[in-house]
């Protein structure tokens, strides 16, 4: 399927349910950013803890831990480029440095090692 159905799902669904539509794929604003972030957080990761969990005091445990990781992601993505629009460059940057080829779908695969090459 191409990338052009799947935007054009969304796009169905927007309009079905009322959303701001957009003539072409950009940025949300920050507070509808933050909503859906905390709504795919409940569906993808709390309910999913929560029925993995045998009991309360598992998955409370499991939500600190859930935490945690998340504090670390967030720091992790502080010392990455600021969001605006130069992440991606950073991150094409840094896998190139670490010996990633860039395929022609923007996709990186770990570039085959030179005979005779220093790695």
């Amino acid at each position: 399927m191409s990338k052009r159905y799947f935007y054009e799902k969304v796009r169905q669904f927007h309009e079905t349910f009322g959303h701001p539509e957009a003539s072409a794929p950009q940025p949300l604003e920050l507070d509808r950013a933050v909503k859906r972030s905390v709504w795919t957080a409940e569906e993808a990761v709390v309910e999913f803890l929560h029925q993995s969990a045998r009991n309360e005091a598992e998955f409370l445990e499991a939500v600190a831990t859930f935490q945690q990781g998340f504090e670390q992601a967030v720091q992790k993505s502080l010392q990455d480029a600021p969001p605006n629009g130069r992440r991606r460059a950073a991150r094409r940057a840094r896998r190139r440095a670490h010996g990633c080829a860039l395929l022609r779908d923007g996709q990186f695969r770990r570039a085959r090692a030179r005979p005779g090459a220093v790695v």
